[in-house]
């Protein structure tokens, strides 16, 4: 689920291609799933407060596997879209119901969280090398068959785990903090959906090597991680990663060759 985003995003040239769309509706097969997860991303959470856990994920977790099976046999891009936000469901309700079953699963909620993040970083990094592979070799629509078994092997063994937690408050979110970690991400991800277009479709390599050029960035993330406790204060540690993410996208702005 967190690596759906990196994984698709090498088989839009592929999707560019076989619709003969343009650039902006291309970009709604990434937009389209986004936008649905954080749309339903609070209905899902309270969902799974009210819901036995277990429940809930798996059933997001089905209804994503049903949208992926949607995606791979998708006649137009028009119906790929709407797929894609059904996808979105699905992804937030898995999202936010294994939020709630990991401090129970990994035994703690420090645990949890260091579990959730590593999950997200190694998504992040395979994503692409996956996405490209299967481009390549097969299609684009292989990406979505592959989604499908991913999906429901963990629904039958989430099911019965969780039952209703109605006395968790949850705590009051950092607003700036989620504000600036929009902002970043959503930088992030229009860079990489036009540099893979640009690698494919402007400068022809294939997609696995072009995938290797996305992999760089959570490959670097992984490896600067132990380095950044070094840095004192959250404050100046947020202030460096945002001037270094605004230097590299600069960076791509500017590209030789």
């Amino acid at each position: 689920m967190l690596a759906d985003a990196s994984v698709v995003i090498l088989a839009l040239p592929a999707i560019y291609r076989e619709y003969t769309a343009q650039v902006a509706d291309v970009a709604w097969v990434v937009t389209a799933f986004n936008l649905a997860i954080a749309i339903s991303a609070v209905p899902a959470a309270r969902l799974a407060t009210r819901r036995p856990a277990g429940q809930v994920c798996a059933g997001g977790l089905v209804l994503f596997a049903s949208a992926s099976a949607a995606c791979a046999l998708a006649p137009s891009l028009g119906f790929l879209i709407g797929a894609r936000v059904v996808q979105g469901v699905g992804g937030a309700a898995a999202v936010c119901a294994a939020l709630e079953l990991l401090p129970e699963i990994a035994g703690g909620e420090r645990r949890a969280v260091r579990v959730w993040a590593a999950a997200g970083v190694a998504g992040a990094a395979l994503g692409p090398a996956i996405g490209g592979l299967l481009t390549q070799l097969i299609s684009w629509q292989s990406i979505f068959v592959a989604q499908i078994p991913l999906a429901l092997i963990p629904a039958v063994v989430v099911f019965g785990r969780g039952a209703p937690v109605l006395a968790r408050r949850a705590g009051v979110p950092h607003i700036a903090a989620n504000i600036a970690l929009g902002l970043l991400s959503a930088g992030l991800a229009a860079v990489l959906f036009l540099l893979v277009l640009l690698l494919v479709e402007g400068w022809r390599m294939p997609p696995i090597a072009a995938a290797f050029a996305v992999t760089a960035m959570p490959v670097a993330a992984l490896v600067a991680g132990p380095f950044e406790r070094r840095v004192a204060g959250l404050r100046t540690r947020a202030a460096a990663g945002a001037l270094l993410g605004a230097g590299g996208v600069a960076g791509l702005g500017l590209l030789p060759g």
